[in-house]
């Protein structure tokens, strides 16, 4: 088995060091001039996974090596520079249930993607929803807060503060985090955010463990998962 992470280029090496210990090929995703600044070089616009196949931009695939390839589905839409242009890919699987403004979700999600939908207002889904397990997640946003809870799922609500976002005002949880293994990993120190003791407390009742690093929390978008047996 064969484990690829998508991330952000230009992060910090003890990321990408830690992350490698894990089992983990590491694809950098550089800036793309398709989008605004703040999240050109985020692997959650621009791709999502289905497990063993990844639903893409086309602009991307340059990053990915040939036996890679194999394993790439093009997506039909191609990433604008403004909101809701560039949303298309930013969609939250968790467990059997996708979230996503669905308006705006690409087509070859859907087509490939087989799931319950659960619309929201929100279109950077990915981005902010922390998935810590396949039926609990966190988030800041009560558009996605609100319609989970009908839908069954457990949701934690935070507050939108302490998240560094590059060029605007502040981040979301998901693009500051990844799931690996046992492991949430935050991409900064997540003990200074005000809802940490919630956090906390949230993701060790799940039997998960939590890493950090002494650097501020910033969101560098969400990492793309992709497991090749």
């Amino acid at each position: 088995m064969e484990k690829i992470i998508v991330l952000a280029n230009g992060l910090e090496e003890s990321f990408y060091n830690y992350v490698q210990t894990k089992g983990y090929q590491v694809v950098k995703l550089k800036e793309s001039n398709s989008t605004y600044q703040s999240i050109a070089k985020h692997p959650d616009i621009f791709s999502f996974s289905l497990g063993d196949q990844l639903i893409i931009a086309p602009e991307i695939t340059k990053y990915f090596s040939e036996d890679i390839k194999n394993h790439l589905i093009w997506g039909k839409s191609k990433i604008k520079r403004e909101y809701p242009g560039n949303i298309c890919y930013n969609v939250a699987r968790v467990g059997s249930f996708a979230i996503h403004n669905t308006k705006y979700t690409d087509p070859v999600i859907k087509e490939r993607l087989e799931c319950q939908w659960i619309h929201v207002n929100q279109g950077y889904t990915k981005c902010n929803t922390l998935i810590v397990n396949e039926d609990s997640i966190i988030t800041s946003d009560k558009s996605i807060y609100k319609e989970t809870i009908k839908e069954g799922l457990n949701c934690l609500l935070i507050r939108p503060e302490n998240i560094i976002l590059r060029g605007l005002d502040y981040g979301f949880i998901g693009g500051a985090s990844i799931k690996i293994n046992d492991e949430i990993v935050f991409y900064g120190n997540i003990t200074n955010h005000p809802d940490y003791p919630q956090i906390k407390k949230f993701i060790e009742c799940r039997n998960l463990k939590i890493k950090y690093f002494e650097f501020p929390l910033e969101d560098i978008g969400s990492g793309i998962e992709l497991v090749i047996n």
